[in-house]
């Protein structure tokens, strides 16, 4: 089944401002780029992908951007922009004119304070989004997720979709307070949600089993129509081949039927993200 990976990351370390990237992720301490995903394309029938934002700066949305227009199996590049200084509008004006630009995925170092929901310019940003057509990606911990809802609901125009699933903390077994938030804002938000970023979330001794009981939720509360697969490669690569993470995907959602199936590893980003 042609698959469109929605969640992957190219990045060049000597930028210098992938300040997340922490010395002891020595899977991840080198360059990754077009040439080093073109490998995994044919084993596991990517078609096309989705590239977003790696680093907290307007400079590495426009350097990953020049990227895209080198690479043909490029579909779609979400950005960031300075919400938190003011300058997002200005940013957006320049950036929605290029023709591979999707949307935003805010990403603040104090992001686990909510400060990001309290930001000035904020409902501003998302209105602009909303009249552009363009995408909002929300990265959100558990603990966050009820406290969004507000916010999504302000702006029922605007295409949302929650980053890895909600990010639960799956290696600490912390399982209730992300269910409660993901039936929450799943019934009341038009949110989509990618299936991404869950084998990292789960740790070096992930499994399908520790992960099935957060796939089955996510498609009791979205359903197959709300739910975009991704990987979140290359941080996938701490904890997991790219194959095995697409072989589990496809084991856990082996019991939807073939539409279902194809709607969530290729027609809902290709819907969302107005691909070609």
């Amino acid at each position: 089944m042609p698959k469109i990976d929605s969640h992957v990351h190219f990045w060049q370390l000597a930028r210098g401002d992938y300040y997340w990237m922490s010395p002891d992720l020595l899977a991840l301490q080198r360059d990754f780029g077009a040439a080093d995903f073109q490998t995994l394309r044919p084993a596991n029938d990517i078609e096309s992908i989705v590239l977003v934002q790696a680093a907290p700066t307007i400079e590495e949305t426009q350097f990953i951007l020049q990227l895209a227009k080198d690479c043909d199996f490029v579909a779609a590049v979400i950005g960031k922009v300075d919400i938190e200084t003011g300058s997002a509008l200005e940013q957006l004006a320049v950036l929605k004119k290029e023709p591979l630009f999707r949307g935003i995925r805010p990403m603040l170092r104090d992001m686990r304070h909510n400060s990001w929901l309290r930001l000035p310019d904020l409902h501003d940003t998302l209105s602009c989004l909303e009249d552009a057509g363009l995408t909002f990606e929300c990265m959100l911990r558990p603990c966050q997720l009820a406290t969004a809802i507000p916010v999504l609901q302000q702006h029922p125009r605007l295409h949302a979709v929650l980053s890895h699933g909600g990010m639960p903390h799956i290696s600490a077994g912390q399982y209730e307070q992300w269910a409660r938030g993901i039936r929450a804002i799943a019934k009341e938000t038009t949110v989509d949600c990618k299936l991404s970023g869950l084998a990292t979330r789960a740790g070096e001794d992930w499994s399908g089993d520790a992960l099935r009981p957060y796939f089955d939720l996510l498609l009791r509360c979205f359903g197959p129509e709300r739910l975009i697969w991704g990987s979140d490669w290359p941080v996938l690569l701490g904890v997991s081949t790219y194959t095995r993470w697409c072989n589990v995907c496809s084991e856990l959602l082996r019991e939807l039927d073939d539409t279902e199936q194809r709607a969530i590893f290729h027609d809902n980003a290709r819907r969302f993200y107005r691909l070609m």
